[in-house]
């Protein structure tokens, strides 16, 4: 078993810089795919590299957008720390946090989407699998 996770807060004087992730282990990928698709209250996901300064380890954020988040967030999260106790050192190179702050920035590059009116044919043709046609 893993150690516990532990929650800890951004400090304003803090600078750390964000960018959309540019590799995704499968493992990971598959297990953030799958909790969104089954938590209902999560609309958007967006898997980013951060890191603190240039010399600073980089490390996977998982930015979660919430419905109600205020009162779904600490579920869902505690469901995440729980699956990714399966991906070996997953705690040191992990964060989840709220999206709130990447929404605007990072709009057009979300890692999951909750589909609207759609239906399942936008969610197939995210994932690369169904006809081009509603």
């Amino acid at each position: 078993m893993s150690p516990q996770p532990q929650k800890y807060a951004l400090q304003e004087n803090e600078t750390w810089q964000f960018r959309k992730a540019q590799t995704i282990p499968t493992l990971l990928g598959d297990l953030i795919q799958r909790v969104c698709r089954s938590e209902k209250a999560v609309k958007a996901c967006y898997v980013l590299d951060a890191r603190r300064n240039d010399n600073d380890e980089i490390k996977i954020v998982i930015a979660l957008a919430i419905e109600d988040d205020a009162r779904q967030m600490d579920r869902i999260v505690s469901r995440l720390q729980t699956e990714l106790d399966a991906i070996p050192d997953a705690y040191r190179t992990v964060a989840i946090m709220p999206a709130r702050r990447f929404e605007q920035h990072f709009s057009g590059a979300k890692f999951y989407s909750r589909p609207s009116n759609l239906g399942n044919w936008w969610l197939r043709k995210i994932l690369g699998s169904g006809s081009s046609q509603p």
